[in-house]
């Protein structure tokens, strides 16, 4: 069995989703991505082995890193320009291949290949849940960003025959139907490995929008501080650790950490909450879905938040006086999703 997967390149939620569930597939069945950007590069360091590039529509940014609309309507219209190629290239790919499913995690392009070609078509992201899910328990200022981003969704990846949601807080379903599944996080093999354990440090995962966060934790005495992901050009606090992006070193980070310092996408709020990780959490500029994000995890008792132009050392201290590691929560949503996709492959044998 062959299958097309495609996922959105923006930061690596989407890739370590897609490779939790490839872990979590049967060794028989051959899995082909494309994508672009920071999740081609992760596949492709990892040297795996049916990765393809296709157009991509990553966020434009201003001066600052931070998130712009113009910039991102701007690569918008970029892709547009683009995608036609891509579209005949994997439309030739499907016919010399035979995938028998397609599979989109938020990616736009692979979805209108599915439909033209007549290729059952299956949608595994957290996007959906802005869709698909009740959003009353959100404050009303959030409600309207949550009806937005759900339209946006259903026409970015239209009419999936099976939805599935990855989400770290609790939802509910705006009406049962055996189309829709609702899941925990998804994590990976080694993570479920690793025991947490609270350690003396505090990890940083950078984030390109986060200028001048170092200086601010080097306010704080008596702090020991792992950073994952800052540009050697930057580290500008000689007392901190340094450390490149590595899947089992991040993760052995993670489970050992006192606090956890990022931003608020799904997958690394999913992830941390896993380990009961307390979380400053920190959203994008002008990114809806992370301030939502934050929200979730603050009520649940595991974040607190702030935005970066607002960020102090004294929030920072208060952050780490009040929030202590706890049980963590839930199980591992990639392998539901692996059993959905095992169900509908063995119903077409």
């Amino acid at each position: 069995m062959k299958i097309f997967y495609s996922l959105s390149g923006e930061g690596l939620g989407h890739a370590i989703r897609v490779a939790s569930v490839l872990e979590a597939l049967k060794d028989d069945i051959e899995v082909h991505l494309f994508t672009w950007g920071e999740a081609y590069d992760f596949f492709q360091k990892q040297n795996y082995p049916h990765l393809h590039k296709i157009a991509q529509i990553p966020f434009g940014r201003d001066f600052k890193n931070r998130i712009s609309t113009p910039r991102t309507i701007l690569n918008f219209f970029r892709f547009l320009a683009n995608a036609p190629s891509s579209f005949l290239e994997v439309r030739r790919m499907v016919k010399n291949i035979k995938p028998s499913l397609i599979i989109s995690d938020f990616e736009c392009l692979m979805p209108r290949v599915a439909h033209f070609c007549g290729i059952p078509l299956f949608s595994i992201d957290n996007q959906h849940r802005f869709s698909r899910c009740e959003i009353q328990e959100l404050p009303k200022k959030y409600k309207n960003f949550a009806r937005l981003i759900g339209l946006l969704t259903e026409i970015y990846v239209p009419r999936p025959e099976r939805v599935i949601i990855s989400t770290f807080h609790c939802s509910t379903l705006k009406k049962l139907d055996s189309k829709t599944v609702l899941t925990n996080c998804f994590v990976r093999k080694h993570f479920e490995e690793h025991n947490p354990t609270v350690g003396d440090y505090v990890l940083l995962y950078y984030k390109s929008s986060f200028g001048g966060i170092l200086e601010i934790l080097a306010e704080i005495e008596g702090i020991k501080v792992k950073v994952y992901g800052c540009p050697p050009e930057l580290r500008t606090v000689s007392k901190f650790e340094y450390f490149e992006i590595s899947n089992e070193g991040f993760v052995e980070a993670l489970a050992g950490c006192r606090h956890l310092i990022s931003g608020s996408g799904n997958q690394l709020l999913g992830e941390a909450i896993y380990y009961g990780k307390p979380i400053l959490a920190i959203p994008e500029h002008n990114q809806p879905e992370q301030m939502i994000n934050a929200h979730y995890a603050e009520k649940m008792g595991f974040a607190y938040q702030s935005n970066m132009d607002e960020l102090t050392s004294e929030k920072i201290q208060f952050f780490f006086d009040n929030f202590e590691c706890s049980k963590g929560l839930g199980s591992n949503g990639a392998r539901i999703a692996a059993k959905e996709i095992h169900a509908y492959l063995e119903g077409i044998k």
